[in-house]
């Protein structure tokens, strides 16, 4: 997904507020730098991120198996990451929760807000 749809997102809930809760900014992250991701996580609740999808992703997701690494589909995907372990990150997804392993982070060049 092209970063600059994640900024058009991120700009309009910065102008406008939903269900009466508004963002006052909004900071790119070094999504390589796990501590980076994990202080971003902790200090504000979660962060926005785009990604290309994985062909495995909705056969994980609904098998209930954590995303680990695959070939790219021209699918693009938000999700909003919420915690994190040793072993990866939990997102907001699809009305669901689902974790993401480190080496599927580490993998693609998300935009991460």
């Amino acid at each position: 997904m092209p970063a600059s749809l994640g900024l058009v997102v991120l700009d309009h809930l910065r102008k406008n507020a939903v269900a009466g809760d508004e963002i006052l900014a909004y900071a790119k992250i070094d999504w390589k730098n796990h501590t980076e991701v994990e202080q971003a996580i902790r200090l504000f609740g979660g962060v926005y991120t785009g990604f290309h999808v994985r062909e495995n992703c909705v056969e994980d997701f609904d098998a209930g198996r954590p995303w680990t690494p695959g070939p790219l589909t021209n699918d693009g995907h938000m999700v909003c990451p919420v915690s994190y372990d040793a072993t990866g990150v939990t997102v907001l997804t699809w009305g669901s929760i689902q974790k993401v392993t480190w080496s599927w982070w580490d993998e693609w060049p998300p935009s991460v807000y």
